[in-house]
């Protein structure tokens, strides 16, 4: 075998199992950002859910108009404390579906905070840009759905098709091949 091939595959396997080892220290490291970042992130929610309603007239008028429209916000902080909690139990996948939650009601929210406006005007309210007037015509929107539905049907076999074929191959465990456990580096 040529001298530069062996030595390229010896570095190969030497990265792929450093890679391995060192996935312990970066999880630590992702967690520990994670946990202290999560406080910055509570801060930030109050300062700016304090003055959306300072700011923000739409909101007011949505919530008297929508009471229901309150779960909204109450997704958010469910979410951001299943975070934490996930954190603190090491729970990755709790932390992940919590941390969609939070985004999930902070969009929801947002979205809310100034329904039917999609840009509010700055001087005369009748300027803004609303859902009626931003929309395409219904043709348009019908021939889209017509376009969207298949192609999302195609992206999501797609994906089902590739994780089925390609689930639990990784570059340590390669079918026909001898497993590498700890490689000379």
């Amino acid at each position: 075998m040529h001298w530069f091939a062996s030595r390229s595959r010896s570095r190969a396997v030497c990265t792929w199992g450093g890679g391995a080892r060192r996935l312990g220290a970066l999880q630590a490291r992702a967690r520990r950002i994670a946990a202290n970042a999560w406080w910055g992130t509570l801060g930030f929610t109050l300062l700016i859910t304090g003055l959306t309603w300072i700011v923000q007239p739409q909101l007011r008028a949505n919530v008297a108009a929508h009471p229901w429209g309150m779960v909204f916000p109450l997704v958010a902080p469910l979410g951001h404390r299943a975070v934490r909690r996930g954190l603190a139990r090491g729970a990755e996948t709790s932390s992940f579906l919590g941390s969609a939650a939070y985004l999930a009601g902070m969009l929801t929210s947002a979205a809310f905070s100034v329904h039917p406006l999609v840009l509010p005007a700055i001087g005369d309210p009748h300027d803004a840009l609303t859902i009626d007037n931003a929309a395409a015509s219904t043709s348009s929107l019908r021939i889209g759905l017509a376009w969207w539905v298949p192609g999302v049907l195609l992206a999501v076999a797609y994906t089902v098709y590739a994780y089925r074929r390609f689930w639990g191959r990784s570059p340590w465990k390669t079918p026909g091949t001898r497993e590498v456990d700890d490689p000379p580096c």
